[in-house]
């Protein structure tokens, strides 16, 4: 990938899909640097309204380490997170991906040839002012990403050697939510469910709403819906998380807070549909949120009572009640249920130890 190929498929890998009204409501353009240079880096291309920042060093090929990834990365790591840190000061949010250029050689019937390759990110950091120890640890998990696809390669006998570390990228893109809150109103047939807490935030930040409307509930029970009825200091480490958050993003507050375990429904064709069940403990407290959508706008709310969003889910008019690490349904009047949850490297074994006082019970696999 050569440093000068950028087209709006570049702003749209940092932004997501623009429609043209959204396009006359992003922020003016930024005033651009009176100083293109940075300890080394120089700034080389910007672009659309200079929300596209691109950050580039040449390696001198008489540097002697110009071979060895590793001591490349701890001869210049603070120059990389430096930049980071001062394009954060400069823009306050910023997406960034880091890429290094690559030039390897392969000796072929007598003969030198040589190849380069571009080694970049698959998923962009956000990165916020004060984030200067997420930022060294994103750092340090590239270069171990690229050393290892680097080693794998060479393993697989391909017979190419690296040559030289050839020229490092850091490309940063303003980042700045769409104006105007996530809040959506609830479907009608959701609403009537009496199941859910929607809170009427007026920011992007609705997943912090919704789980504050599950940890904090109001005292006199009045009002759930109006964020004032919330603590905005919640003890939740949001560092590093993206906002709104896509739900495919919901694994990093839970490995940020060792206590919460999430759970993702949502709603589609009138009917109630699971995005996501969390694979934390079993005694970590399930929160359960819902996520409604129009158009490029999503929103989350509260699920305070599971049984009656799942209620019409069968025929069944019993009592039900749910397991939220398996979504299992049990019928029972009286019963008690144990789940003990046993892991085993990477992957969990589910232990469910049932004892009913009736003698017949009805179980449903709902999903």
């Amino acid at each position: 990938m050569a440093a000068a190929r950028y087209s709006s498929d570049v702003l749209q890998m940092f932004y997501g899909p623009i429609t043209e009204e959204e396009n006359r409501k992003l922020p003016q353009a930024l005033q651009p640097d009176q100083v293109l240079a940075y300890d080394r880096f120089i700034l080389t291309q910007t672009n659309f309204q200079e929300w596209l920042r691109i950050w580039r060093m040449a390696v001198s090929s008489e540097n002697p380490n110009t071979k060895d990834l590793l001591v490349f990365a701890r001869e210049n790591k603070e120059k990389f997170t430096d930049l980071v840190e001062k394009e954060t000061q400069k823009l306050r949010s910023v997406k960034v991906s880091f890429g290094l250029q690559v030039k390897f050689s392969i000796e072929r019937n007598g003969e030198t040839e040589h190849m380069e390759h571009y080694f970049r990110e698959k998923e962009l950091h956000v990165f916020k002012r004060h984030d200067e120890e997420l930022i060294n640890q994103k750092f340090d998990e590239f270069i171990e990403r690229t050393k290892g696809e680097i080693e794998s390669w060479s393993e697989r006998g391909s017979g190419w050697e690296v040559e030289m570390i050839d020229t490092a990228y850091v490309n940063v893109a303003w980042y700045q939510p769409l104006r105007g809150g996530t809040y959506l109103p609830l479907p009608a047939n959701l609403e009537k469910k009496k199941a859910i807490i929607n809170v009427q935030n007026r920011d992007n930040e609705c997943l912090k709403w919704a789980l504050r409307a599950a940890l904090f509930p109001p005292q006199d029970g009045k009002n759930p819906q109006r964020p004032s009825k919330y603590p905005v200091n919640d003890g939740i480490n949001y560092e590093g998380i993206d906002f709104p958050t896509p739900v495919k993003h919901i694994d990093k507050p839970e490995a940020k807070n060792k206590n919460l375990a999430i759970n993702v429904f949502g709603w589609e064709s009138n009917g109630v549909i699971v995005h996501r069940i969390s694979k934390k403990e079993a005694n970590v407290r399930r929160i359960n949120l819902m996520l409604i959508e129009s158009g490029i706008k999503q929103h989350y709310c509260y699920v305070k009572r599971v049984s009656a969003l799942l209620f019409d889910q069968t025929k069944n008019s019993n009592t039900k009640h749910y397991c939220m690490m398996c979504l299992k349904c049990y019928y029972d009047q009286k019963y008690e249920f144990f789940v003990l949850t046993i892991f085993l490297k990477y992957k969990y074994i589910l232990l469910t130890v049932q004892s009913f006082k009736s003698k017949f019970v009805r179980e449903v696999q709902l999903f």
